[in-house]
């Protein structure tokens, strides 16, 4: 790995656009997730060496952001028929040299919100914290 050199480079991913279900957020401040496959052992007679084997897909989400007017996640909590909706999020980790330079990523989640909250502080500061459950791996794209 090398260390940039140049005063005004960022590490990839240090500018970041944010998309959910269509729509534009450039209020979201931080953004947590993880995933994989839940992983079975199952014993194998004559070896000390169990099998492996992979199990259900499982990912969840965890965005926070700082209220505005754009920040209408609310609505991806609410239940409709007795389900709660599948929505899409994307975001870019850019790199400072530019769109389409080859640090730029941009990753593709469908999920489910399982989770959502509002703060208002004291100092009039409204941050928003949402948790999904993914329900499929995440897609990449570098460009």
């Amino acid at each position: 790995m090398s260390v940039p050199v140049a005063q005004n480079r960022a590490w990839p991913g240090s500018t970041t656009g944010f998309v959910m279900s269509g729509v534009t957020y450039v209020a979201v401040a931080d953004i947590a997730w993880q995933y994989g496959y839940r992983i079975h052992e199952e014993a194998v007679t004559g070896s000390n060496d169990p099998y492996l084997g992979t199990g259900v897909f499982h990912g969840e989400l965890s965005i926070d952001g700082i209220g505005s007017s754009d920040s209408r996640w609310e609505g991806l909590a609410n239940v409709v028929s007795g389900i709660v909706p599948t929505f899409g999020i994307t975001w870019q980790g850019r790199d400072q040299e530019g769109i389409g330079a080859s640090g730029n990523r941009t990753w593709t989640i469908s999920g489910k919100a399982s989770e959502f909250g509002v703060r208002n502080d004291r100092d009039n500061l409204v941050k928003i914290h949402a948790k999904f459950t993914m329900v499929t791996a995440p897609t990449v794209v570098q460009s």
